[in-house]
This record gives C-alpha cells, structure tokens and sequence, in this order.
C-alpha cells in the first residue's frame, strides 16, 4: 500500500487540541477520515508536530527533530501567532526575523524533497481575547486599528512568501471572516469551535486532495 506522510508546523491552532472536545473532532482527525475515504488505497500519516503557544522561532528551534526528521511527503505549515509577546520582549519576533525564519524552513523542505502547504492565520474575535484587556497588548494593537489588524503584517509577509515560491496554500482569514463568529471560540477569541475545526480540515482537504490525485 501507498503510504503518504503529512507533518504539521505551528502553534496551538495547528496543534488542534483546543476547541475540540473529543480527539476525533480535530481537524486533522476530520482530515485524515476525509483524505482515507476519497483514496482508500493510501495508507495517510499525520504527524503534529506543532507546538501551542510558541512563536515561529521556537517552532524553528527543532524543527529538524520534529518535522523532518519524519521524512514528510507535505508540510501543513503556519508561520505567526506568539510572536508578539510584549510582556516577555525577548520572544518578539519582527519582519525580518520572520522572513529569515520562513526563508530557512522553505530550503529545509526543499532539501528534504517535502511539498510544504502554507496556512494563513485565522481572524480573532478581539473583544473575547485576553489581550483586548492587557494594556501592554492594546498599546500595539489599538494605534493598528484592533489585533486582527495589527496582525496583518504577518498574514500578508505569510501570502507574499507562499505565492512567491509557487506554494498551494489555504488563507484562513480570508476564508473565515465572515463567519468568525460561528468558526472561533467566544471563550478566548482565537481557537477554533467544532465548526472550525470542520471547516478548516474541508479546506486543507481541497488543497492537498488535487495535489495527491
């Protein structure tokens, strides 16, 4: 049998725990079930290897470990959220760090002769998240016009790298906002709801099933 490895990279909203009551509801159980019944002679092996709550550069620290070492055939990969911790300075990830950071995974999957998938981080309900009420957060969000737009920095440096390189990938903000309220928790504002965590894998789905047909 065919066998067909996919790794995960990023943080809590890749690593898919949060949101999901039961194992099964994660996204990528949703996936790994739509992928297994659309090709049933592929035996598919999801491996997460992301980690929730650390930044792109933490995400970088072991990615050899985690990621390729797995010999994966695609990498789901998502590069932002956590890199703006403004309580701990020293964890702020910037630009061109970012940059440098996305620049080195895409030559490790190369070298690996890995197909990465890029994920563009999902909106946020801000007036349920922690930072809407942290005034070292509001101080860099507020002047950007909220923490959703603030945060398009990393979006659209996330957008430039993926069609830069020729990369399929699946924009989660574009494809959620206007059902953000129904796709993420009114808990913490930013994981996803059971419908979420559906959509997301019908999503990532249609990307990877044209690339594995």
């Amino acid at each position: 049998m065919k066998n067909i490895v996919i790794s995960l990279f990023g943080s809590s909203i890749m690593e898919g725990k949060a949101g999901a009551p039961t194992p099964g509801e994660r996204w990528y159980s949703v996936l790994h079930r739509m992928l297994s019944d659309r090709f049933p002679d592929i035996c598919f092996s999801i491996v997460n290897a992301a980690v929730g709550g650390e930044s792109t550069r933490e995400l970088m620290a072991h990615v050899d470990r985690d990621v390729f070492s797995r010999n994966p055939d695609y990498c789901l990969c998502m590069f932002g959220w956590n890199n703006d911790d403004v309580l701990k300075p020293g964890r702020r990830v910037f630009p061109d760090e970012l940059q440098a950071l996305m620049d080195e995974f895409t030559k490790l999957a190369k070298d690996a002769n890995c197909i990465p998938i890029g994920i563009v981080t999902n909106p946020v309900l801000e007036e349920f998240h922690f930072c809407s009420r942290v005034p070292e957060y509001k101080a860099i969000n507020d002047p950007a016009g909220g923490m959703d737009a603030y945060h398009d920095w990393e979006r659209d440096m996330s957008r430039r790298h993926f069609e830069a390189h020729g990369w399929d990938y699946v924009d989660l903000y574009n494809l959620m906002l206007d059902r953000k309220y129904d796709f993420m928790l009114h808990s913490d504002g930013i994981h996803l709801t059971v419908e979420g965590h559906r959509f997301f894998a019908e999503k990532v789905f249609e990307c990877l099933e044209k690339l594995v047909a």
